[in-house]
């Protein structure tokens, strides 16, 4: 996924739940604290960031990943993980019912000053 500076954060691209829900390596050239960014960050990084705009570091990424076999085979395992915990259609829903019965729990108890 290669994006331009400043942009990483405007959109989450599409294609990136995909890959991440079936284990694959993606390359996200994305700003270090961007929300894209923070995915390729720490020992639980889901796909490799490297800068935007810079064409010699997506080089050496495609070089990287495709000789370090240890660091394609853990972002594949993190980026599966990551899609079971936060992008897994059950677990999105799930969420999504805890929160109505939050707020439905809220509006019985006089949120508005009525039961």
């Amino acid at each position: 996924m290669i994006q331009k500076g400043g942009a990483a954060d405007l959109v989450m691209p599409s294609k990136l739940t995909n890959i991440l829900a079936v284990g694959g390596v993606a390359i996200a050239t994305a700003e270090m604290g961007s929300e894209l960014g923070r995915l390729g960050e720490g020992d639980h990084a889901c796909l490799y960031r490297c800068d935007p705009e810079d064409v010699d570091a997506l080089v050496r990424t495609m070089i990287d990943l495709t000789q370090d076999k240890t660091l394609a085979d853990q972002i594949k395992r993190n980026a599966k993980s990551h899609a079971d915990k936060h992008i897994a259609m059950d677990q999105v829903l799930g969420q999504f019912e805890q929160r109505i019965k939050s707020l439905c729990h809220h509006g019985t108890h006089g949120i508005h000053g009525r039961k």
